[in-house]
């Protein structure tokens, strides 16, 4: 796994900072990378979990850098596309023939490489994290109020910031206790509750079955596209190209036999019985009973039955478990996402797409505080957008407000015609 700056609570204690950003993942990173390179001295950094990157999810086992959470990105999303190239990072099309998506506006999607072999979607986080020296990280640090003055309350200490940047999920500004500070507009108010998807159990799971060498691509010659038999256990919605592979077909390699939601398919709730930690969404599991289904079962759709089973299954299990840190996304055009599974959220009302990001994101206190949120669970741009939960939308709020409040300018690798047309346009 890969973590960052751990620093000891204790000295954030009686702490005040020039800006407090709360949440590392792609926002909060970002923003005070971008920060401490227009030379702002006093960041502070507050992640209540123990590691950055938010729902960028890197592990590392066995040779593989396997993503649980997010991992790709398209050219047109010059946030983050464009900073990938600037750190100098490889890519490569994360499905071998580069066709486009047609569920992601027909982008072609990419994902970061070392030599061909997958290397993480947290590379870019940790090309930011190294920049910030002088910096102050705060690992284990759950906010749990924002009062005026702007003093942000942890569970056993106090910092008041001048300003302040929320990279926090909608569960999580859901619980603070600020109703004096945030979404004070009866408006905003109502769009904060706005419950995607009905307030539905939702699960959205990965998994990963991690081989000594990549049978099907050595054996079958099978590089990409997709699999799906969920009439018996255990339910596979998989993907050949989606997993890491090293170096070519030597291996190891891992098989991607379930990247879905529970919403489109129950029962991939299968696997919560190997979840390690409910409140993690990490599993590695060497379990038998797991290992051994997930095997017989790909041998026998796949004619096989000489190869070895695998060393072991990595998992990323994403729920909307309210006293979880680490959540599933839940955008307001959730529906977007998972089809009429989703009822049509009515909380939306009449809001635009603009109002909405206004209200929500851009100045949620309504002029009071010089506090902002930019996390995609605050993105919406209306059910013919985008679908929610790329790290872009996080990026294009977070970029906005360090132009509008900190009067930040374009940094020179971003694209100009984006930026004005994308970011400045919110």
């Amino acid at each position: 796994m890969f973590f960052f700056f751990v620093t000891s609570l204790a000295a954030a204690a009686r702490e005040e900072c020039e800006v407090g950003i709360v949440g590392a993942g792609w926002a909060g990173i970002y923003a005070a990378y971008r920060l401490a390179e227009a030379g702002h001295k006093d960041i502070c950094v507050f992640e209540a979990s123990q590691r950055t990157g938010g729902r960028t999810y890197s592990f590392g086992l066995d040779k593989l850098t396997i993503d649980v959470g997010a991992y790709r990105f398209a050219h047109e999303m010059h946030l983050p596309s464009d900073l990938i190239r600037h750190f100098g990072f490889d890519e490569a099309c994360y499905e071998p023939d580069c066709a486009p998506d047609s569920e992601v506006n027909n982008y072609t999607l990419y994902k970061i490489v070392n030599d061909s072999n997958a290397a993480g979607y947290h590379m870019p986080l940790a090309a930011m994290a190294a920049k910030l020296e002088g910096a102050r990280f705060f690992y284990g640090a759950r906010l749990v109020g924002v009062h005026p003055g702007l003093a942000l309350q942890f569970d056993n200490y106090t910092v008041t910031a001048r300003s302040v940047l929320l990279n926090l999920p909608r569960s999580a500004i859901k619980q603070l206790d600020a109703k004096d500070t945030l979404f004070v507009d009866p408006i905003a108010e109502r769009l904060l509750g706005c419950d995607p998807c009905g307030g539905e159990r939702f699960f959205q799971i990965k998994v990963y079955c991690v081989y000594e060498y990549p049978w099907w691509r050595a054996r079958l010659g099978i590089e990409e596209g997709y699999f799906t038999d969920v009439d018996t256990n255990p339910p596979f919605v998989g993907r050949y190209h989606d997993g890491p592979i090293f170096d070519g077909v030597v291996g190891p390699g891992a098989l991607e036999v379930v990247y879905a939601v529970n919403l489109q398919y129950d029962q991939i709730e299968w696997y919560l019985q190997f979840r390690d930690d409910a409140t993690e969404p990490l599993t590695v599991s060497s379990d038998p009973r797991l290992l051994d289904a997930i095997h017989t079962k790909l041998m026998k759709i796949h004619n096989l039955t000489d190869e070895k089973p695998p060393l072991a299954a990595v998992m990323g299990f994403w729920d909307l478990n309210q006293t979880h840190v680490a959540t599933a996304p839940e955008a307001s055009n959730f529906q977007a996402l998972v089809g009429d599974s989703c009822p049509t959220e009515t909380c939306l009302g009449h809001v635009s797409p603009h109002d909405y990001m206004v209200r929500t994101s851009l100045d949620p206190t309504n002029g009071s505080f010089p506090l902002f949120v930019a996390n995609n669970d605050f993105w919406y741009g209306g059910y013919q957008d985008l679908t929610c939960c790329w790290a872009e939308q996080s990026l294009r709020v977070a970029e906005r407000i360090l132009h509008d409040h900190f009067r930040l300018p374009k940094p020179d690798w971003l694209d100009a015609h984006y930026y004005n047309t994308t970011i400045l346009q919110l």
